[in-house]
């Protein structure tokens, strides 16, 4: 089956399950497009804002039909019968919100604040009932801007969340507790788990000049069945951001680096904190 059949399959499945009618789906679409069967840009781009979805999510066949039936169905509701939208981001949602916030923001300085939206589907009302966000959705987020961000602005985001986690958690003290700077990033990586769920840390070098950290992707993250491989260069770049400014914060000047970078064997990779 060639791919142009398989997305007028998958077309039919999204109108079949939502009830929408073939004319908001293929309104402004002409009957020579829809006859032919063959998708163009410019066909694929008319029916996904029709949809009022991504069209490369279209095109890649990872709609949330529930995000689209919530959204027409509330067009047409009494406010106080509205569906509850789901979104993937909701699903394995181990990372923090404030991670979500802190790249939603970066994406209104390029301007691109609402298509992010779409690329999320979900509503800017629904971002206040967030407690947890999927990796994933924030992995696809970097992967969509990569064309403009660059590792300044990763690096930005790991810091800005270090700010948050630093004054607004008890993560302040119970890692920074102690007279040596050794002690406190060993504590900082043991602990981790107070904040982290995507990724397991392990200490493997630890003396009075550096801290050796191998880090991959946890569990939790690989049973997830929209699993993408996470520790790319914009999450790594993100955490060499957060891990540099939490010790900041905390008065120590140090030096993170990426030593080693495994994208085939459980995305493994190793950290060293020079200090």
């Amino acid at each position: 089956m060639s791919a142009e059949e398989n997305f007028w399959n998958y077309l039919d499945k999204i109108m079949s399950l939502s009830g929408l009618s073939k004319d908001l789906v293929f309104n402004q679409v002409s009957n020579i497009e829809r006859k032919d069967r063959n998708i163009s840009a410019e066909t694929l781009l008319k029916i996904a804002n029709n949809l009022k979805i991504d069209p490369i999510s279209l095109w890649e066949k990872k709609i949330n039909i529930e995000f689209i039936i919530a959204k027409f169905q509330n067009q047409n509701q009494n406010q106080n019968q509205k569906v509850e939208i789901q979104s993937p981001i909701t699903q394995f949602a181990f990372s923090p919100v404030q991670t979500l916030f802190n790249c939603l923001n970066l994406f209104k300085k390029y301007h691109l604040y609402e298509y992010s939206l779409t690329k999320l589907q979900i509503e800017e009302k629904d971002l206040e009932k967030l407690k947890k966000v999927s990796i994933n959705s924030i992995c696809e987020l970097f992967d969509f801007g990569h064309h403009i961000l660059k590792k300044d602005d990763f690096r930005s985001i790991g810091e800005k969340n270090a700010n948050y986690f630093f004054y607004q958690s008890a993560f302040k003290s119970e890692v920074f507790r102690f007279n040596e700077i050794k002690k406190n990033i060993e504590t900082f990586f043991e602990m981790t788990y107070l904040i982290e769920r995507n990724w397991i840390y392990k200490i493997t070098k630890s003396n009075i000049k550096e801290i050796v950290i191998e880090t991959w992707d946890s569990h939790f993250v690989q049973e997830n069945p929209r699993y993408l491989p996470i520790s790319n260069i914009a999450t790594t770049e993100l955490r060499i951001g957060f891990l540099k400014k939490l010790l900041e914060l905390a008065g120590y000047q140090v030096v993170v680096s990426l030593v080693y970078l495994d994208l085939i064997y459980k995305n493994r990779m190793i950290f060293k904190v020079e200090f």
